[in-house]
């Protein structure tokens, strides 16, 4: 009787925990989407780079196809119910703007991911951060509250931080403005996520993503005419890691919707925290006393961006 009753007493501070968490993922809606986003993002990112390990001769044109591709396929369930959303072009101009920018967020991202694997690239693009911050308030009006914006200087500096100097993969080239360009792009293509706000479905606005990207992307090999991938267990990774960063985008959609542009930006840098974590545990490599406080830094940013109002 006694063990029966420690049982349900156990499942009830179960059910209660669970119940708790939910009920702040709720209010937290757009905070908890960035965070989860910024997971997808770092598992994609470690995906891709791998399968460019496995055959380095793939140029990255093939390896952004794939993740074209993966919208493509995570977003086939809702296409099905009708088919004609797929041809549907009656778009918002801050929605074809979000496409284009996204477009070459992805081919700019992709060169550099090639050249200078995930982590760097992720840390890289992670000036989107301070650009959003810079530009929100002549794009979107909306202007972040002091909170906010020290959070946002508290990630940069935890990202200077953690960044690896002396990364023997950092090689100082147009690849590595490739990285950073991309961040530009991604800041813009964000804001007009901003912009439409809760006005447009978060399939919708990955659907004008896909048909903006597609249509660049086959014109782009259609000229260049570039080489394939020939391993079975090459095109599972690229397979894998469209799909995964088909729900990043999603998540991160929700996130520009549902939050404010800065505390979605701040909660961004976690990402290259999540990235050096995953390159850590694959090279066996202890992180540094940098990288941790870095880390810490980081970590203490996002709480204060999740936890402080929007204005």
């Amino acid at each position: 009787m006694d063990m029966i009753w420690r049982d349900t007493d156990l499942t009830l501070l179960i059910r209660k925990t669970i119940s708790s968490i939910h009920e702040v993922i709720l209010k937290q809606k757009g905070s908890s989407a960035a965070i989860i986003s910024c997971l997808f993002t770092a598992i994609m990112g470690l995906l891709f780079y791998q399968a460019h390990l496995n055959e380095p001769h793939v140029p990255s044109i093939v390896g952004s196809l794939f993740r074209v591709f993966g919208n493509f396929i995570f977003l086939a369930p809702w296409l099905m119910k009708d088919p004609q959303r797929i041809i549907k072009l009656n778009h918002s101009t801050a929605l074809w703007l979000w496409g284009i920018f996204g477009a070459l967020t992805v081919l700019t991202y992709f060169n550099s991911l090639e050249h200078q694997g995930a982590a760097i690239t992720n840390i890289l693009n992670s000036s989107n951060g301070v650009l959003i911050l810079i530009l929100a308030p002549f794009l979107v009006n909306q202007v972040p509250g002091w909170p906010q914006t020290m959070a946002l200087v508290g990630a940069v500096a935890g990202t200077i931080l953690v960044i690896p100097w002396n990364h023997h993969e950092m090689k100082i080239s147009g690849d590595l403005f490739s990285g950073a360009i991309s961040g530009l792009f991604a800041a813009l293509a964000f804001l007009m996520v901003a912009k439409v706000k809760r006005n447009a479905d978060a399939n919708l606005i990955l659907l004008v993503w896909f048909q903006v990207n597609i249509l660049m992307h086959l014109c782009i090999i259609l000229f260049t005419q570039p080489n394939w991938p020939h391993l079975g267990k090459t095109w599972i990774f690229y397979l894998s890691a469209g799909l995964i960063a088909a729900f990043a985008q999603k998540f991160q959609a929700i996130a520009y919707q549902y939050t404010s542009a800065a505390r979605a930006a701040g909660l961004s840098y976690l990402t290259p925290i999540f990235s050096l974590s995953f390159e850590g545990f694959s090279n066996k490599a202890l992180p540094s006393s940098n990288t941790l406080w870095g880390a810490l830094i980081l970590v203490s940013s996002g709480l204060v961006a999740v936890l402080t109002k929007d204005k």
